[in-house]
């Protein structure tokens, strides 16, 4: 009658004594690592995803070449994307140039477990028309058509990252950190290869973002993203909080999971060891469904 429970509670303390001795021996491994091995397979292990490690800051930002680039963009990714964990505000700026549409779009908000932001620059192979936008799908850019980005994410006063580079996707995620979107903010600056696209953006800006004023120097705009006018459903305001008590309770696991550590690549590097399958879906940080 008792032997089943006692068989249960045998393999169960066993269980317990392994994953004990195999966090014990994951923690050594990795404090015995240099920084820059930790920086080398932290690399390593994210590209796949897209993603890669910026040691000096202890944040995770995507790379030039991420698979992502294939899927372009369309606003159905945004419409999705609170019900993958992912609640963010965001601002599309339209523009046409040299007979295309293009599109600039800024996000900043809560990524799953990570608070981040993100700049992307898309085009469509025509000039769409404006009721045309959302269902458009937009191409990213070529190598030679990326803009030089510079992006600053705060949280307050507080600085998250930032990060200057020409890109056609630059982002900045800060792992194991839970914040609404609306308490963070990105200094964003561009730089344009003449003014006859500079003008084109200005004009759309004002039509995305009246009340957000513009600095201009020689063919550089900047500006600050950080209150959101969009106007949300009464059911999409309940996915978002849904999905943002979801992040909460995630961000709080990972934290714990992962106490032994204080840095992000670290908890990423005892996570990756530890439990292999949270560590694949702690860096799906993105809104579209990979096909390949």
């Amino acid at each position: 009658m008792y032997v089943i429970p006692i068989i249960l509670l045998v393999i169960a303390l066993l269980c317990i004594i392994i994953f004990h001795f195999k966090k014990k021996s994951i923690i050594k491994k990795i404090c015995r690592m240099t920084f820059e091995e930790r920086c080398t397979l932290l690399n390593d292990i994210s590209m796949p995803f897209g993603y890669c490690y910026e040691p000096y800051q202890d944040i995770f930002s995507s790379t030039i070449d991420a698979w992502q680039k294939d899927f372009g963009f369309t606003h159905a990714y945004d419409v999705a994307a609170p019900y993958f964990n992912m609640v963010y505000d965001y601002k599309t700026i339209y523009f046409d140039y040299e007979g295309k549409t293009w599109l600039i779009e800024l996000w900043k908000g809560q990524y799953g477990i990570n608070t981040g932001c993100e700049i992307g620059v898309y085009h469509a192979d025509t000039v769409i028309p404006p009721d045309k936008y959302k269902s458009a799908m937009f191409n990213a850019v070529s190598a030679d058509e990326m803009l030089p980005f510079s992006v600053t994410l705060r949280r307050g006063a507080k600085c998250l990252g930032q990060l200057s580079k020409p890109h056609w996707w630059l982002t900045i995620f800060d792992m194991g950190m839970c914040s609404r979107p609306k308490s963070l903010s990105m200094e964003v600056s561009i730089t344009f290869p003449d003014c006859r696209m500079l003008s084109a953006f200005k004009q759309g800006t004002k039509a995305a973002m009246p009340d957000v004023p513009l600095s201009i120097k020689c063919r550089t705009v900047s500006f600050i993203f950080s209150r959101c006018s969009n106007s949300y459903s009464l059911w999409k305001r309940f996915v978002r909080g849904w999905s943002m008590i979801w992040c909460r309770i995630f961000c709080k696991l990972f934290c714990f999971v992962t106490r032994p550590f204080k840095r992000s690549g670290d908890k990423i590097l005892y996570l990756y060891y530890y439990l292999p399958f949270a560590f694949r879906r702690t860096l799906r940080l993105h809104r579209r469904k990979k096909h390949r």
